[in-house]
């Protein structure tokens, strides 16, 4: 896709409820993000937020090399959006961007304990934080044991998650870094996302024997 004049790859997340807990609180949430194939750098992130009740449509344009972004955003399906302009430091990420930027990361060079700093934009807050490199592990899947890296977030104070490392992440330890695991411990309760299945892999699953 070519956004801003840039060559961009497209990510395009989605979570919702499902089962019982659907039937406490009904949530589709989509994030998606342009990010330049060079930088891996967001153009336009996109936000579409249905979660009980409260509804918001959001879109950030980033503004990489002047340090500002614009958030245009409604909370009705027929108000019109409403501007905001931010100020940003240099390499800024929306959350989706972010992710992948540390998919990219070389650690077969850093030691456990090592900081990855990476700046994300979230609403109306730039929150600069860290991941920790937390070494490699055996991660038991739904398909076998797999080769991975994990990662911890040194998160800054926040209103949804309990602790500044309250995030672990596990990527395949190849070339693919596969989204593997993912738990979080939130304010309200305890989150774990499990992968189920992949497709499409450029490169051989890192299976442990």
């Amino acid at each position: 896709y070519r956004v801003n004049n840039k060559v961009c790859y497209k990510f395009d997340v989605e979570g919702r409820t499902t089962g019982m807990f659907r039937r406490m609180m009904n949530i589709k949430d989509r994030w998606l993000s342009y990010v330049d194939t060079t930088s891996l750098l967001p153009q336009i992130a996109y936000r579409e937020i249905r979660e009980a009740n409260y509804r918001l449509w959001e879109t950030t344009t980033f503004k990489q090399g002047n340090d500002s972004l614009k958030v245009e955003y409604k909370k009705k399906p027929k108000d019109a959006y409403k501007p905001e302009f931010y100020k940003s430091p240099k390499s800024i990420h929306d959350i989706v961007s972010a992710y992948f930027y540390l998919r990219n990361i070389d650690y077969s060079k850093m030691n456990i304990g090592e900081r990855v700093k990476v700046n994300a934009f979230l609403e109306d807050t730039v929150y600069p934080f860290e991941v920790i490199y937390k070494g490699k592990e055996v991660l038991k899947t739904e398909f076998g044991k797999v080769h991975a890296l994990k990662l911890t977030p040194d998160m800054p104070n926040n209103d949804l998650f309990d602790g500044k490392e309250s995030i672990n992440i596990w990527l395949s330890n190849d070339q693919n870094r596969v989204p593997l695991k993912v738990e979080a411990k939130m304010f309200v309760g305890a989150v774990e996302m499990d992968i189920e299945k992949y497709e499409g892999l450029r490169y051989p699953l890192n299976f442990a024997k």
